[in-house]
């Protein structure tokens, strides 16, 4: 009864200390203000030859004038609660400062090994942006690949974003496929992050060059010669598929199949709500100065890094919103109750198991023991009666411990995904409606399964 009386006692402290301090600040009306545009049911449709499909339309339009559907982030598909903590932010340095939250959690978590699981399960989805291979994507009509890489000490190359994800081998064996099977359909692989890798190394190269290549050892990279205003039946002439960005000006400079991201803009809105989101892209489709080092929009006049929207580079508009790092550390200790209150419930829930099963033996030890030995099983029956009631009662009460901790986490952004649901339909609704005339190219967007998005930015393409 005392321990019933301690697990109410600690119940009540959860809810009224852990929870009630944690201050409710939406963001910037990110839920209630864009209930309307939330991922539907669409039917997935193959995508994997619509450029082929559509080459009557677009074939002689520069690759500058295509709208191009891309994804963000588009390797970290493959991020898990089991994946690697990887060193290319700020917020994962932040997040990975296991002391520094363990002080501020240690109520929650008293084993290492317990804590830095359940944070790296909570990092995986504010890491996610994909759920969707490279091939899958590909398939469902995606052209444009935002990829971040990073060289691992043992000198393994992978996909990174905030933690590690696929390796680059895996992803080039996809496109080399997808390549094979659509020899018609043009992909645009940005290298925009390295991490690890020194200026002029060729290691990542290397590898470009031995998977993107015909069964017959030819090349499937578009030379940066051809320009953004390639075509698309040019491109088909040369028997050329792939056209591949990458932020290492040595390399871009010494080998003609590699194109420098000179050639591309992709202004990066760094907004936090839908509202903010729209305002800084239509800004950027205005032509309004951007400094792509301080990522703002504080430039005066055209020079060295201040740059704008032009017919002279393909142009990227990213349809995403980014989580901050008080976005994220807002819903971190939700989080963490929840996860409690979701391991009190199956333990309760076990145990309440258990005690049933010991029951079930009793009574059938009891219906077969000898007349003596029956009142000691008769006692045994009515203490695990007993112990099952209160067991019963305390399944109930973490039962509704978890339902009201999952209610809570639920009332915040909680992980990129969730917020992609809103986010993306959105995107897609203005592409097709007040967007639709402008000056676009290349979209990019987290989760577009389950969304018109490739449905849209097609219709585009035909207009």
């Amino acid at each position: 009864m005392a321990k019933n009386k301690l697990f109410l006692i600690c119940l009540l402290f959860l809810f009224g200390s852990s929870c009630g301090t944690v201050p409710f600040n939406h963001t910037s009306n990110f839920e209630s203000a864009t209930s309307f545009f939330q991922i539907k049911n669409f039917s997935e449709a193959d995508n994997s030859r619509w450029m082929e499909d559509l080459s009557a339309t677009i074939g002689t339009k520069p690759l500058r004038k295509l709208v191009i559907p891309g994804t963000h982030d588009s390797g970290a598909y493959n991020i898990s609660a089991d994946s690697d903590i990887a060193p290319d932010s700020g917020l994962t340095t932040w997040l990975s400062s296991y002391e520094q939250l363990k002080k501020s959690f240690h109520d929650f978590f008293s084993r290492q090994k317990e804590y830095r699981s359940l944070l790296k399960k909570f990092m995986a989805g504010w890491s996610k942006t994909q759920d969707k291979t490279i091939y899958e994507q590909l398939k469902a009509g995606i052209r444009y690949f935002d990829l971040r890489l990073l060289k691992r000490k043992d000198g393994g190359l992978f996909i990174i974003h905030g933690m590690y994800s696929i390796d680059l081998e895996t992803i080039l064996a996809d496109i080399r496929l997808f390549a094979a099977e659509h020899p018609k359909e043009i992909i645009i692989l940005d290298f925009n992050h390295l991490y690890n890798l020194a200026s002029g190394e060729t290691v990542a190269f290397e590898q470009l060059k031995k998977y993107l290549v015909r069964e017959n050892g030819v090349s499937l990279l578009v030379p940066a010669e051809k320009g953004i205003n390639v075509t698309l039946n040019e491109l088909w002439e040369s028997d050329k598929q792939i056209i591949t960005f990458y932020a290492d000006e040595v390399l871009t400079s010494r080998y003609p199949e590699l194109w420098s991201r000179e050639m591309i803009f992709s202004p990066w809105p760094n907004k936090q709500d839908i509202w903010s989101l729209k305002n800084s892209l239509e800004e950027i489709m205005a032509g309004k100065l951007y400094d792509v080092q301080k990522e703002n929009f504080t430039c005066k006049t055209l020079s060295g890094n201040c740059k704008q929207k032009s017919s002279d580079s393909l142009f990227v508009l990213q349809g995403i919103i980014t989580a901050n790092p008080k976005m994220i550390s807002d819903s971190l200790p939700l989080f963490f109750t929840l996860e409690k209150a979701e391991e009190k419930l199956r333990k309760s829930e076990f145990e309440l198991q258990e005690l049933k099963k010991a029951l079930d033996l009793a009574k059938e030890r009891f219906k077969k023991s000898i007349f003596f030995l029956k009142p000691f099983y008769s006692l045994a029956i009515d203490k695990l009666n007993t112990n099952i009631s209160f067991k019963q009662t305390e399944v109930s009460l973490t039962k509704f411990a978890y339902r009201k901790a999952k209610e809570e986490y639920e009332k915040k952004p909680r992980n990129l995904e969730q917020i992609a649901k809103i986010t993306t339909p959105y995107i897609t609704e203005m592409l097709r409606t007040d967007w639709s005339q402008q000056d676009l190219n290349i979209i990019i967007t987290d989760w577009f399964a389950g969304t018109d998005y490739l449905k849209v930015i097609k219709e585009l393409n035909q207009k």
